[in-house]
């Protein structure tokens, strides 16, 4: 009997491990970037604003490169890496190219654009439900990272206590919210799992 409920315990781990969806990737932009032979990080190293009337972005560190884009007085830029005069930015459609530095100016105290992530992800629990199937819910965060609210989106399980539990999952869960124009923005995510 102690061997049948030990085996029992085991395949409802083994279950609930593989029925559980892993949390979203963070989409922070963390991967590398090959600039001039060298691997560069993608994160952005603070925030500049555009000094000049219209600047040239280019793909390289020389006023000879190609012109990959234009930006205008007052856009905003992450700020990849510095180098001799020149700075490596990250313009809003995420192509990243050089400016001249003396055409922009660093913000102080300003963090730079980025998506957000999860900073804590929600404690997955058991359930004794037969069911199978994915429970959708929307997850309203505040500005802070904290789940404010959540509302079932789809329920293919069938089984009310499922979408119940799933929810109640998600509003343990922290974000580190998404940066815009150096402000955090509330935002709404939304979480799947699997049953």
């Amino acid at each position: 009997m102690r061997n049948l409920l030990l085996i029992s315990a085991i395949i409802l781990s083994i279950a609930a491990c593989q029925s559980s969806d892993p949390p979203p990737a963070a989409v922070t932009p963390d991967s590398e970037t090959e600039v001039a032979g060298e691997l560069e990080p993608a994160v952005a190293i603070g925030t500049v604003r555009v000094t000049a009337s219209t600047l040239n972005v280019r793909g390289e560190p020389s006023t000879t490169a190609a012109i990959v884009a234009t930006v205008r007085r007052n856009q905003r830029l992450d700020l990849l890496a510095r180098d001799q005069g020149w700075s490596r930015v990250r313009i809003s459609t995420g192509e990243a190219g050089w400016v001249a530095s003396r055409y922009v100016r660093e913000e102080k105290g300003c963090p730079p654009d980025r998506e957000f992530s999860i900073a804590e992800a929600p404690m997955m629990r058991f359930s004794d439900s037969g069911a199978r199937g994915v429970v959708s819910v929307e997850v309203s965060v505040d500005r802070g990272g904290k789940v404010t609210s959540t509302r079932l989106l789809s329920n293919e399980t069938g089984d009310e206590s499922l979408a119940f539990l799933a929810q109640e999952e998600i509003r343990n869960a922290r974000f580190n919210p998404p940066i815009r124009n150096c402000q955090p923005r509330a935002f709404i995510y939304t979480h799947r799992r699997t049953f």
